[in-house]
């Protein structure tokens, strides 16, 4: 999992619970090409994108759609205070997460599914 910025710094305290699961941290004001460049470096088999903002969040739908052009079986799981689950889905996102706390739950929901 790679996990960008605002939500990096909450679900880096999640590490604990993420078990097997590798939990990346990309830092903050992450470049919309970083997530696919770290993306395809790591073979993430999901991607975390978080937004603080209003503005920021405009960047989300950019970032799903490069990675998935380029790999379209990428989990991409989308939270942060300005996005909603409907927003999430509109945007192309798999999942969302209302919080970091239930990031790692979902994601590896999300993961399970995908396996089978």
């Amino acid at each position: 999992m790679a996990f960008d910025g605002p939500g990096r710094c909450t679900a880096m305290t999640q590490r604990p619970l993420c078990g097997t699961h590798r939990l990346d941290d990309l830092g903050n004001d992450v470049k919309l090409e970083r997530f696919l460049e770290e993306q395809q470096v790591i073979n993430a088999d999901l991607v975390g994108i978080s937004a603080l903002m209003t503005t920021s969040m405009l960047a989300i739908p950019k970032i799903i759609k490069m990675i998935k052009e380029k790999d379209s079986d990428v989990i991409i799981l989308a939270g942060g205070a300005p996005l909603t689950q409907e927003i999430a889905k509109l945007y192309g996102a798999d999942g969302y997460a209302d919080s970091a706390g239930t990031a790692v739950d979902v994601a590896t929901k999300l993961i399970k599914k995908r396996i089978g």
